[in-house]
């Protein structure tokens, strides 16, 4: 490899990490703006929504920043580019998806599971829990959909569908594998 690839690379990580830290900076007050409407009335916030909200999100990023890239790089393919700045933000997406592997490994082989066990292990109790916050997700977006909080019911509907699409994922390469 080049030491102009090499720069280059670098330089488009720093891109991306860049933009993906606006878009999740402008998530952040997004759910800021939409936290007051998690409420069940106006003395009594639900907490257990608001954590269950915040867990769904931080579980489904990875999935939402693998759609981002494969969107960045289907735009690059259609406008005539090398579709690279795609490609890094779906190896972002790989790395951050590991990141919420790693401890559930690190516990799994602490419990004498073998490495490649405990990382099949790993990727299943983490769909499981992706499965359950999918139906907390879709509860969710129906309780806020019937009280006519529309902009909460749509963040809940988009991160059901993006567990959604990740348990599925994880089931037909399982079922490939069988």
């Amino acid at each position: 490899m080049k030491l102009a690839e090499i720069i280059f690379e670098q330089e488009q990580n720093t891109q991306v990490d860049s933009a993906l830290k606006q878009t999740f900076d402008q998530l952040g007050k997004e759910l800021a703006k939409s936290s007051e409407e998690i409420v069940q009335d106006e003395n009594n916030v639900n907490e257990a929504a608001g954590v269950v909200l915040v867990a769904g999100i931080a579980l489904a990023i990875p999935e939402i920043v693998k759609i981002i890239g494969k969107v960045t790089k289907a735009a690059g393919k259609f406008l005539g580019g090398k579709r690279a700045t795609g490609d890094a933000i779906i190896a972002k997406a790989e790395k951050m998806h590991h990141l919420l592997l790693r401890p559930v490994e690190w516990a799994l082989t602490k419990l004498g599971l073998p490495k490649d066990k405990a990382h099949k292990a790993a990727g299943i109790i983490l769909t499981t829990a992706v499965a359950g916050l999918m139906i907390a997700s879709g509860i969710g977006a129906y309780k806020a959909a019937t009280s006519g909080s529309s902009a909460l019911a749509g963040l809940e509907g988009a991160l059901t569908a993006v567990k959604g699409g990740e348990v599925t994922q994880f089931v037909t390469k399982a079922l490939a594998a069988i």
